[in-house]
């Protein structure tokens, strides 16, 4: 038996024995695979790379995967508790690049705080404070997210966060591989500056820190930053006119957190860096 997953420009033929259709990103998609091609104890995902046979020649794919592979060797040595670990690459899934990791029930963190009823202020404090020190561990080894979001944070069997997909913006910007759809959790003065020079923005640890701040707004207020603006060209366009309304504080974030975000928010030069932010939440989780 097979399934077909369409979209604009292809349709993917898979085997619905092996791969069960679990969400739709914007350049790949997370299938659950069957427990007799997983290998492992426990369930497992794999992200499918679907953009790269949509986009590239055969050459760009080759050195798409090649990049994967040192990619995953990266990822898989950044261990630690709150990072999802890497299970490694696959290469049967319909012959797009994929990655393999582990598949949690409880989805990322949103999908946990609404689906889960017991969650409380005392567990988003908690998970708020894991997604700080894996950011910080990710720094104090030379590396970074460059994506973080909530939908990145995904939540494991024991309830805590581990933060998915660590610099894989990088080699998908290198290559092309998808347009950055990150801008809602950017520093506008970085859009700004960008489209003046037209030169990327550079992703590094200080942009981690702005992205977790926005990122804290966005599990606070249960909406994506500026959700009054349908797409991320809309939130450019007002960054360019001058007419992009600053975020006021969501109501259901109490003013210390609010503090630490507007600190984490202030030009790089001023920003402070994780561990200093590690510290702050780790106060604010056991208050």
């Amino acid at each position: 038996m097979l399934t077909t997953y369409p979209n604009a420009l292809q349709s993917f033929r898979l085997d619905a024995r092996k791969y069960k259709f679990v969400r739709h990103c914007t350049t790949s998609d997370l299938y659950l695979v069957s427990p007799e091609l997983r290998n492992a104890p426990n369930p497992v995902a794999v992200k499918m790379f679907r953009g790269c046979s949509l986009t590239m020649s055969p050459g760009q794919k080759q050195t798409f995967i090649n990049e994967l592979g040192n990619y995953a060797e990266q990822w898989s040595q950044a261990g630690h508790d709150h990072v999802v670990p890497l299970l490694g690459t696959d290469d049967e899934c319909a012959d797009l690049p994929a990655l393999r990791l582990p598949y949690y029930e409880n989805g990322n963190i949103m999908d946990f705080k609404e689906n889960n009823a017991a969650y409380s202020e005392q567990i988003q404090r908690k998970l708020m404070c894991q997604v700080a020190l894996a950011l910080n561990s990710l720094h104090s080894q030379g590396m970074f997210h460059g994506s973080l979001r909530a939908s990145k944070i995904l939540i494991d069997d024991d309830g805590n966060a581990r933060l998915g997909y660590p610099m894989l913006c990088a080699i998908s910007r290198k290559n092309r591989q998808s347009t950055d759809n990150n801008w809602r959790w950017r520093d506008t003065r970085l859009i700004e500056l960008e489209a003046q020079t037209d030169q990327p923005i550079v992703i590094s640890d200080k942009t981690d820190v702005f992205g977790y701040a926005m990122t804290l707004i966005e599990i606070c207020s249960g909406n994506v930053p500026y959700a009054s603006y349908r797409d991320c060209a809309s939130i450019v366009a007002q960054i360019l006119n001058g007419r992009l309304e600053p975020l006021t504080k969501p109501p259901m974030m109490d003013e210390r957190l609010w503090e630490i975000v507007q600190e984490c928010r202030l030009p790089e030069q001023s920003r402070p860096k994780m561990s200093t932010v590690v510290r702050w939440m780790q106060e604010y989780a056991t208050r």
